[in-house]
């Protein structure tokens, strides 16, 4: 991971390609954004989860100051609240079968070819 800015890019180890962004809005939103496919650990799994759960890996910073110039601050570890959903292949095998009919209503009946 590294800090670009005020934004948190996440990239691949071989060719640092940029995997996914974490930014933080002046109200307070967080937007996590995934440009690339994450790997998963367990590839049996088509429903597997992968977050940032390294210890403060990730974290939000809040500093309120009162109007005499005190401040305060509070740290959040948001990295295990940023999670990255396996979203393997589904397929949906209900519904009708189709029918197929051929209309015969202008073949010849009882007609007979020469093909030699």
């Amino acid at each position: 991971l590294s800090l670009n800015g005020a934004v948190v890019e996440g990239r691949t180890a071989t060719s640092n390609a940029l995997v996914f962004t974490v930014s933080v809005a002046a109200n307070g939103d967080v937007t996590l954004d995934q440009l690339r496919a994450v790997v998963h650990p367990d590839t049996t799994d088509p429903d597997d989860a992968t977050s940032l759960t390294s210890d403060d890996l990730v974290t939000l910073t809040a500093t309120t100051t009162d109007g005499d110039g005190d401040s305060v601050q509070a740290t959040l570890n948001i990295g295990q609240n940023l999670v990255f959903e396996d979203d393997g292949p589904s397929i949906n095998t209900t519904g009708e079968e189709p029918t197929l009919t051929v209309d015969e209503t202008v073949l010849a009946i009882n007609d007979t070819k020469s093909f030699a």
